[in-house]
């Protein structure tokens, strides 16, 4: 037994004998500079690029087995320029020695100074890296088998890796596409890690500069966090994560915009699951807090609750103009009328729920505040419930279901409007417009309607409604001078003077039923101080055509006036008033201005004034 001990100690002293020799004598004896011509015709043979191998290789032993290097160049393919693919200033990696034996990898910080890489596709749509992809697939990876101990074997020594740092300084990288026209510079690229070891926070900062060509802009962007990695690579953390991004150009609302975004993500690659949680977003006025979840990246589940505090919409419109222009429309029917075409496919593929709130919204024009948005989508049906509780004086609560199931979409929708201040909504809405209608809005709407376009909704809405419209005016018509109007053919005198082209009301209201896209309306009526005015009409959405017919009187009981007819007609952007005469003439009257009229014209005269009055009125 103290033979054999004996043995093993003079082999294990040769050993370390042999390792002390190496150290001293390796680093005196051997320059790796002589090598560089070798080196340099290894990879021409290789990948048929030119490396030029400029500053000098510096080896070490002991106690770091490491490579250090000067300004390193790669040779561009070619039809390619720049002439050169990729340059290096600086290297120097080092690894641990004494570790080694013991399976564990110790390496000191690894450092890039200087990188320069070139990245470019010429117009024929060929890139400048072709050429080394693996002598363009002739070399396949056939290692599929790994058997449990190789696995077993590795996972230590993966498990003991630990890297004292990467500093890559002052990068370069250029991507130059020929054939689309952009060119794309990353300047300034800095990246600066702490002490790299798996299950443990590794604290990461970037920065970079990126100059685009097309659209021209630039950005400034920095990031900084703790990355942890566990041993299976398969659970990453980006603690703290805090990225800042300042980007300028003629496509960037106003010029200019800073983004700032703080979260802490967690990444579980076997679970398929990333999350954003205290998330943080701010620009501008805005800051965006909450959470954002994914799961099943396949298949994805989203999951968020967000609160915003408030966003300015048109500040990041590019088309204000065109914005101000639209129709007015609640909120839910807005939603299913701003798009030409429902994306069915991506509706059915959709699993979301989450919840939206903003504080404060411009859009449109319009400014609104206390806003709820809850969203779900599964199965391809999309429920949405939305409320607004400062909504010009008033508020809003509707409901919005689209089933995307069938190849024709469908689409319900629940709504209510209590007592918003329609003129100045109006007026912010069409600012170059004054409001037709002034006054306290109500309306409750059921509807229902299928489609893939705008028109299709239109033609196929059907349900029900109410209305009213409290304390206001309507601006452009003035009943009580169609009324004087109408006294005219009484006998009576009309008024010298008006005030104004309007008329003032303390209500109007009204319900109505919607068939294919015709709102039926026979509850017309409307109450003022001095007039009452009733009727009955409709309304077509699908060609916007308005034909009413509505009588007016007046409300003092001393008067014996009859009513006035008029009719309204013209479209709901521009409505026509006109008194209809003849049917304020009772069949008496009718009879003795015929009489009268067929004495002085002639036989038959009487018919052709009427058919003239009727083309008139």
């Amino acid at each position: 037994m103290g033979k054999l001990a004996k043995i093993i100690l003079i082999f294990f002293s040769s050993i370390i004998g042999l390792i002390v020799a190496a150290v001293i004598i390796i680093p005196l004896l051997v320059d790796l500079n002589d090598y560089k011509p070798e080196i340099e015709a290894a990879v021409q043979d290789k990948t048929g690029r030119k490396l030029s191998i400029v500053g000098d290789i510096d080896i070490s032993i002991f106690p770091w087995i490491g490579v250090s290097t000067g300004e390193i160049s790669l040779s561009n393919a070619g039809g390619f320029m720049p002439s050169s693919f990729a340059v290096i200033k600086q290297s120097n990696i080092k690894i641990k020695l004494i570790p080694l034996l013991s399976k564990e990898v110790e390496v000191s910080t690894i450092v890039f100074k200087g990188l320069e890489l070139n990245l470019a596709k010429n117009k024929k749509g060929l890139s400048n890296w072709d050429d080394l992809s693996t002598n363009k697939m002739q070399e396949k990876a056939v290692v599929k088998k790994t058997t449990e101990e190789e696995s077993a074997n590795t996972m230590p020594a993966l498990a003991a890796l630990m890297i004292g740092g990467l500093s890559i300084e002052d990068a370069k990288i250029t991507w130059d596409d020929k054939q689309a026209g952009q060119k794309v510079i990353i300047k300034d690229f800095n990246l600066k890690t702490g002490k790299i070891s798996l299950n443990e926070a590794i604290d990461i900062e970037l920065s970079l500069f990126i100059d685009n060509s097309k659209p021209a802009l630039t950005e400034a962007l920095s990031l900084s966090t703790q990355l942890k990695i566990d041993e299976s690579f398969q659970v990453i953390h980006l603690n703290k994560t805090h990225i800042k991004s300042a980007t300028k150009g003629a496509m960037v609302p106003n010029g200019a915009i800073d983004i700032q975004l703080l979260s802490d993500i967690a990444l579980d690659l076997a679970q398929e699951s990333v999350a954003l949680e205290n998330l943080k977003i701010a620009f501008d006025a805005t800051t965006i807090d909450g959470f954002v979840r994914i799961k099943q990246f396949k298949k994805p589940a989203f999951e968020f609750n967000l609160a915003i505090n408030e966003i300015d919409v048109d500040r990041y419109t590019a088309e204000k103009a065109a914005s101000k222009t639209k129709a007015v429309a609640s909120p839910a029917v807005a939603v299913a009328a701003a798009s030409t075409l429902i994306p069915v496919k991506t509706i059915r593929a959709l699993n979301i729920k989450g919840d939206i709130r903003i504080e404060k919204l411009k859009t449109a024009g319009l400014t609104i505040g206390g806003i709820k948005l809850n969203i779900q989508a599964k199965n391809g049906i999309l429920r949405t419930k939305q409320a607004i509780t400062q909504l010009y004086g008033g508020q809003y609560k509707g409901q919005i279901t689209l089933n995307a199931k069938a190849r024709t979409p469908k689409i319900a929708l629940n709504e209510t409007i209590s007592n918003v201040q329609i003129g100045a909504l109006l007026n912010d809405l069409k600012p170059n417009e004054p409001a037709k209608l002034t006054g306290s809005l109500n309306v409750a709407a059921k509807l229902n309607t299928q489609g893939n376009s705008v028109p299709c909704f239109k033609s196929n809405l059907n349900g029900n409604l109410s209305f009213s419209v409290n304390k206001g005016a309507i601006q452009g018509v003035n009943i009580q001078k169609m009324i004087d109007m109408g006294k005219l053919f009484t006998g009576k005198a009309m008024k010298n003077e008006y005030a104004k082209e309007q008329t003032l009301f303390s209500s109007i209201k009204g319900t109505g039923t919607v068939r294919r896209g015709l709102i039926t309306n026979l509850d017309f009526l409307m109450n003022s101080a001095q007039l009452v005015v009733d009727g009955a009409g409709t309304v077509n959405l699908v060609n916007e055509a308005v034909k009413y017919a509505v009588k007016a009187k007046l409300t003092n009981k001393a008067t014996k006036d009859r009513p006035v007819a008029i009719k309204v007609a013209g479209t709901i952007s521009k409505p026509t008033y006109t008194v209809d005469v003849l049917s304020m003439i009772n069949e008496k009257e009718k009879q003795k201005m015929d009489k009268a009229l067929d004495k002085a014209l002639g036989k038959g005269g009487a018919e052709a004034v009427n058919k003239l009055l009727k083309s008139f009125f």
